[in-house]
């Protein structure tokens, strides 16, 4: 998680709540990526709990 907010200017909260309102294109980008990766860890937990 660190990582990923590192990459993302300002944290979360300023990304949700200032960049994708303001249409920055970089907010839109770094907020798919990290849908991506909740869903992805997602699936690889449900497949995991599976075995």
């Amino acid at each position: 998680m660190g990582a990923g907010s590192a990459l993302v200017s300002r944290g979360n909260d300023s990304l949700v709540l200032q960049q994708l309102p303001a249409g920055h294109p970089e907010a839109f980008l770094a907020y798919a990526a990290m849908r991506i990766a909740i869903v992805a860890m997602l699936l690889i937990l449900r497949r995991a709990a599976a075995d």
